[in-house]
């Protein structure tokens, strides 16, 4: 068994974290290469498509375990990756492609790469498998022959003769291309130029995004929130930065060693309710307490909204900025809906909604970016009856889970919002930044034909609900406040 079967099967039969984190850091080099390539050189999509292949191999390690090359097959898994993020990307921007630099290229420009690189991975497509895994393991993982015949289970003398063959078939595939070369010639290209190294962090970013993200497309929210609910620092700061305790905070959360050996016991005690031959009802009891959890929160919600409600203006009906008209209830903050005629005005509707905990304006904001909605279903589909029947959307979940932060840090006053200021960071999307910062802050705001709304990105789908349906939540949302 080779050392990728050994680690794979420890993540599958152990649930070693560490185990799977290992992989990441052997190949994330490969996957993130392969992925610039095939972006056009963007290194945000190529670390996206890489979370996006660490994510299925964490949902599909259990039968890769005797794959005979793990590299071949991340090598497939980061076209198909990538080509699903460019599709997206194209339906949904349709807009003139900005040129970006190119990463990949070195100091002084190589022709002979420039006009090989957008070719290359396409070519080695067409390989039968064979072939692809000796091209992947020789050139692209730059293993040397002794080691890739270990992979291969063949010697080292055949391991040689396959990658030589296979790069003569590579070569006539490009040839066709306008790609012209001797074998040996591509050979020596190939091993000078083929890897990028990943940027510092990403592989145990990657790892843990991946872990989670396996956990949510394969076992319903339970398991997610239970099984693989790794709020590293690594994780927080790579996709939510700027946000937290989620919603307003402005730095994000650091678990402390005690939240940490907390997640450990839980994650354990799933582990022991799930194995083969456990007793049935130590999921139930699990599944019940997580039920309990998310009625209780929605308790305390409607309490809140009654409580802002009562609160509600006594003055006649008037227009307000942004739109809105009619009698406007004001937060406990000093919030009121502003309506969404424009992204500040949202800004502050966001607000005053998130604070009094009124979930259908709240939900009337929230806009999923692709593929961010379909996952936000899958959670959906996981929660217990009772919160499916009272927010039976996507989006009203997520009003849901987006008002109950927000009884942990409440929102600036309406007078600090009012001051930001509204930068476009492309077509169609502004973010608002404080007069003198540089940077603008987390959330996105996305202009639509009923207004402007709130873009919740697919990395945080997870990330929300799990924040929210964590066993601390409900004890510090019943804390009492200073």
């Amino acid at each position: 068994m080779n050392d990728d079967a050994v680690l794979l099967r420890r993540y599958v039969e152990e649930g070693s974290e560490n185990a799977f984190s290992e992989l990441v850091g052997r190949y994330v080099n490969l996957v993130y290469a392969g992925a610039l390539r095939r972006t056009q050189g963007d290194p945000h999509h190529a670390a996206e498509v890489a979370q996006q292949v660490f994510t299925t191999l964490a949902r599909h390690a259990r039968r890769l375990v005797d794959h005979p090359a793990l590299g071949a097959w991340l090598h497939t898994a980061t076209r198909n990756a990538a080509i699903n993020l460019m599709k997206s990307e194209q339906r949904r921007r349709q807009r003139e492609t900005v040129a970006v630099e190119d990463p990949t290229r070195a100091a002084e420009s190589d022709p002979e790469w420039d006009q090989l690189r957008p070719v290359l991975d396409d070519a080695i497509d067409q390989l039968p498998e064979h072939d692809r895994a000796a091209i992947v393991l020789r050139f692209l993982e730059q293993r040397d022959y002794r080691q890739v015949g270990a992979v291969l289970r063949v010697s080292e003398d055949a391991a040689r003769m396959r990658a030589e063959r296979a790069l003569e078939k590579l070569r006539r595939i490009l040839s066709r291309r306008g790609v012209t070369s001797t074998a040996a010639a591509l050979g020596l290209l190939l091993q000078r130029q083929v890897i990028t190294a990943a940027p510092a962090g990403l592989a145990a970013s990657v790892s843990t995004a991946a872990l989670a993200g396996a956990a949510t497309g394969s076992g319903g929210l339970l398991t997610a929130f239970l099984m693989n609910k790794l709020t590293t620092s690594a994780l927080v700061a790579t996709a939510t930065a700027g946000l937290t305790g989620l919603t307003w905070n402005a730095v994000a959360h650091i678990p402390s060693s005690h939240e940490i050996a907390a997640l450990r016991a839980e994650h354990a005690q799933l582990l022991a309710a799930t194995a083969p031959g456990a007793d049935p009802a130590a999921a139930a009891a699990i599944a019940s307490s997580f039920a309990q959890q998310a009625e209780a929160i929605a308790r305390v919600m409607q309490k809140r909204q009654a409580r802002s409600r009562s609160l509600a203006s006594t003055a006649p009906a008037h227009e307000v900025s942004g739109g809105a008209t009619g009698p406007q209830a004001t937060s406990s903050s000093g919030h009121r809906n502003r309506g969404q005629a424009t992204p500040l005005d949202a800004s502050l509707t966001f607000a005053w909604a998130a604070d009094a905990g009124e979930i259908e304006p709240l939900a009337k904001l929230i806009l999923f970016e692709d593929p961010g909605r379909a996952a936000a279903l899958e959670v959906l589909a996981g929660m217990p009856d009772s919160i499916r029947a009272q927010y039976p959307t996507p989006e009203e979940l997520y009003a849901f889970f987006l008002a109950a932060e927000t009884q942990l840090g409440p929102p600036p006053a309406a007078d600090v919002l009012e001051r930001m200021v509204p930068v476009e960071v492309e077509p169609g999307l502004v973010k608002l930044r404080a007069p003198g910062d540089n940077h603008p802050g987390f959330w996105g705001f996305r202009q639509t034909a009923e207004g402007w709304k709130v873009v919740i990105v697919p990395q945080l789908v997870p990330i929300i609900a799990r924040s929210v349906m964590s066993k601390d939540f409900f004890a510090q949302l019943n804390e009492p406040k200073p």
